[in-house]
C-alpha cells in the first residue's frame, strides 16, 4: 500500500488543499510556503500508519481525508477520512460517522507492567526521550527516571482521564489499520537535533561534566552516535548468528548428497575467495576483535579439491551475505556525510562509534564530534536516519532535507533516494522549501495551493 492523497479542509481553522499523485515514484516533494502546515500533515501520517490516535485529537482542523492505494493484484484503493464536530469522528466503511478513541491511551491503560507502560509513553510522547544510560528515561523537566518515576510523571501532567471516560461512555472506537497490509512509517522531522536535545542546557555548558567520560555526554550528536554504535553492533552480531545457521545447513545438505555430490558455480575458487575477501575486509574495519585471516588459494589444485572447495567457499560466500546489506548501508552513510563535508572524513568502528578527521592545507587531526557544526550534525543525523538506522518497506517522511546542505549537493539528493530506497524498499515523500532539491525530477515536486474558501 502506497499514500497517494491527501484533503485537509480547515487545517488550523483556515487552511484546505488538496494533495494529489503521491504514489507515481520512489521520491515525491511537497513544496508549500512557511506556515501552510506540512510538518503538522507529516505528523497526522505517521499518527495514522501508527495508531496515535491522541494526534487527531490535539490538531484543529475540520476535515481530513487519506487515500491509499495498491497494485500488485490490479488498483485497490483505501480511504480513512476523520472530521471535528467538535469531538473527532471517523468513517467506516459503510459511511457512517463514529467516534474516534483516544485508541492509544485506552491501550497504555490496558498495561500492566510498569515497563511496557514507559515504553509506550516512549513511543507516543515525543517529550520523552532516552536517558544517556540507555535503560532510563528524560523528560523536559527531569533527566533520569527510571519506569515507575516516568510512569508517575506523565499520568500526572500528560494523561487525560476525563477524555478516556468521556471515549468510553459515547462507545469510541477506531480504523482498522489491518487494512494497510503492514504499512510501516519513518517520520524525519525538520529540527533533527533538537529532538535529541537534553533537556537540561547547563550540562552541556559545564566544564566539569563536559570533562567526564564520553557516555556520561548528552549532547545530540552523542546521543546519534550511541545509535550508530548500537545498530552496528546488533547487525553484526545478528550476521554472524545467520552465518551459523547457514554453514550448518550447508554441511547438512553436503553430506546428505553422498557420492552424487556436484557443485556448479559460475565463479571459479580464485574469484569466490576474492569475493570473500573484500567482504571480510570491509568487516573487519569495523570491528578490532575479529581478527581476519585471508584465504591463500594455490593457482593450481590438486585433483579432486576442486568441488569440495567449491562447496566450502560457495557455503562461506553464502554465510557472509547478511553482512552486505548492512556494508552497503554504511557505505551510502559515509558517502552522504563526507560528500557534504568537505575537509573533513567520517568513518565508523563497532567499539567506538563515529570518529571525524579534519585535513586541510596539510593539516590533520581527530575531531571531538561537538566540534562539528550543527550543519554537520543535522546531516550526519539525516544519513543516519536514511541509512543505518532506516526501516525497510516504510512510507518515510522527510520534513525539509535542504536543511544545512550546499546547493550543489541538494541537486543530488532525489538520487541518492532513488539509491537507497532500491535496497530499502522505501517510499519518499518530503516537505520542502527548495525546488533545486529535485534537479531536473520537476515531476516529482507537488506545489502545495491554498484552496479559497466560500
Amino acid at each position: 500500500m502506497q499514500l497517494e492523497q491527501i484533503r485537509v479542509k480547515k487545517l488550523f481553522g483556515y487552511l484546505s488543499y488538496d494533495i494529489s499523485d503521491l504514489a507515481s515514484g520512489r521520491s515525491t516533494f511537497i513544496i508549500g510556503n512557511n506556515g501552510s502546515g506540512k510538518s503538522t500533515i507529516f505528523r497526522m501520517i505517521s499518527a495514522l500508519i501508527e495508531g496515535r490516535w491522541h494526534v487527531f485529537h490535539e490538531v484543529k482542523f475540520e476535515e481530513i481525508h487519506f487515500r491509499f492505494s495498491s497494485t500488485d493484484n490490479g488498483y485497490v484503493s483505501i480511504e480513512y477520512s476523520f472530521r471535528k464536530k467538535p469531538d473527532v469522528e471517523w468513517m467506516d466503511e459503510n459511511g457512517e460517522w463514529r467516534n474516534l478513541a483516544q485508541g492509544s491511551v485506552e491501550e497504555y491503560l490496558r498495561l500492566e507492567d510498569n515497563r511496557d507502560r514507559a515504553e509506550w509513553i516512549f513511543r507516543n510522547d515525543t517529550n520523552v526521550k532516552r536517558a544517556r544510560c540507555g535503560r532510563h528515561w528524560a523528560t523536559p523537566n527531569q533527566r533520569h527516571l527510571n519506569d515507575i518515576e516516568l510512569v508517575k510523571y506523565w499520568e500526572a501532567n500528560r494523561l487525560d482521564r476525563r477524555k478516556v471516560s468521556e471515549d468510553e461512555s459515547q462507545e469510541a472506537s477506531a480504523p482498522d489499520m489491518e487494512r494497510l497490509q503492514g504499512l510501516e512509517v519513518q517520520f524525519i522531522q525538520a529540527n533533527r537535533l533538537h529532538a535529541l536535545e537534553t533537556s537540561n542546557p547547563s550540562e552541556r555548558e559545564n566544564p566539569y561534566l563536559r570533562s567526564r567520560a564520553r557516555r556520561f555526554l548528552q549532547e545530540p550528536i552523542y546521543q546519534v552516535n550511541n545509535y550508530l554504535q548500537e545498530e552496528m553492533r546488533k547487525q553484526i552480531t545478528r550476521a554472524f548468528l545467520e552465518r551459523d545457521t547457514i554453514g550448518n545447513n550447508a554441511l547438512n545438505k553436503w553430506l546428505a548428497q553422498g557420492r552424487d555430490r556436484q557443485v556448479h558455480d559460475k565463479y571459479s575458487v580464485h574469484e569466490l575467495a576474492e569475493k570473500i575477501d573484500k567482504i571480510e575486509s570491509a568487516v573487519s574495519d569495523f570491528g578490532s576483535r575479529r581478527k581476519r585471516t585471508k584465504l591463500k588459494i594455490p593457482d593450481v589444485l590438486p585433483n579432486g579439491y576442486e568441488p569440495f572447495l567449491k562447496f566450502y567457499l560457495n557455503s562461506r560466500l553464502e554465510q557472509l551475505q547478511p553482512l552486505t546489506g548492512f556494508l552497503r548501508q554504511v557505505e551510502l552513510f559515509s558517502e552522504i556525510c563526507n560528500t557534504a563535508f568537505g575537509y573533513k572524513t567520517v568513518s565508523l568502528h563497532e567499539a567506538y562509534g563515529m570518529t571525524v578527521e579534519v585535513k586541510a592545507a596539510g593539516h590533520s587531526e581527530e575531531l571531538d564530534l561537538t566540534e562539528l557544526s550543527s550543519g554537520e550534525q543535522q546531516i550526519i543525523f539525516l544519513a543516519y536516519q536514511l541509512t543505518i538506522g532506516a526501516k525497510h518497506g516504510a512510507l518515510v517522511l522527510i520534513d525539509e532535507p535542504e536543511l544545512s546542505l550546499h546547493l550543489e549537493w541538494q541537486k543530488t539528493f532525489i538520487s541518492l533516494l532513488e539509491r537507497i530506497g532500491e535496497r530499502t524498499g522505501n517510499k519518499y515523500i518530503c516537505a520542502t522549501h527548495s525546488p533545486a532539491i529535485v534537479g531536473r525530477n520537476f515531476g516529482a515536486l507537488r506545489y502545495l495551493e491554498v484552496a479559497g474558501e466560500a
